[in-house]
């Protein structure tokens, strides 16, 4: 039995309508959706000129995955503006694009708004799951940028009118993907699912010291150990 099959749910589907019908017109409906005041929707068409190659790189990342057809999901809070705001790739960054084999695989457009640079949570992110050995679809409660007021080049938690957009892109993930488990990296990522009522494992988010419990959360999860809010792990009956 593999961790997947532990841990595999029946999860709730999401209405027809709005239902892009293909991965390319998934991406075309995330770049067409306005972002609120005081984020950045990084793939729209009325943009910086790195948006184009952003949606590219979604594009080629999503499909380079529904090859692979991962059932396990991992959900993140929101991008970062030194990660997927910059790639268009969930927990990515430009440095990673340039060095890790996975990314180096993609056929993945240089990013022309963006320096080479890495991101903390992205760079904790790839490691782990290389340690683990796994590679599971990645995505976001919110797939666009929340910044504060004025200072686009922050971060900071996405609103919970931000949090229902994100759960119409969410669904359609799941349902695409045919997902059998999800893991939440985070309080942000975990509440949108129980507000879905989607089931889901609870992990601590790697940014801002939480980089060792999220690791041995994650591997407790993928060896079929119960996960803990305090960072030990029990074995499950």
């Amino acid at each position: 039995m593999t961790t997947v099959d532990r841990h595999r749910h029946v999860f709730p589907t999401r209405p027809a309508r709005n239902r892009a019908r293909s991965l390319n017109g998934f991406v075309r409906w995330v770049a067409r959706t306005t972002a609120p005041e005081n984020s950045i929707n990084p793939y729209a068409h009325n943009g910086t000129r790195g948006n184009a190659a952003r949606r590219h790189n979604l594009a080629q990342y999503l499909c380079q995955m529904a090859q692979r057809k991962p059932k396990l999901l991992l959900v993140g809070e929101a991008p970062g503006y030194r990660g997927l705001r910059e790639t268009g790739i969930p927990f990515s960054s430009t440095k990673l694009m340039g060095s890790h084999p996975f990314f180096q695989s993609l056929n993945l457009r240089e990013i022309p708004d963006a320096p080479g640079r890495a991101e903390a949570s992205a760079t904790i992110m790839q490691d782990t799951l290389d340690t683990l050995n796994i590679n599971p679809l990645l995505w976001n409660a919110y797939p666009f940028h929340p910044h504060k007021p004025r200072h686009p080049q922050s971060n900071r938690k996405p609103t919970a009118g931000e949090l229902r957009l994100g759960a119409n892109f969410l669904y359609w993930i799941i349902d695409y993907f045919a997902i059998d488990a999800i893991v939440a990296v985070g309080n942000s990522a975990e509440h949108t699912l129980q507000a879905l009522q989607i089931p889901n494992t609870k992990v601590r988010h790697p940014s801002r010291g939480g980089a060792i419990m999220f690791r041995e959360q994650l591997a407790a999860f993928v060896n079929g150990r119960q996960v803990t809010s305090n960072g030990t792990q029990l074995l499950v009956n």
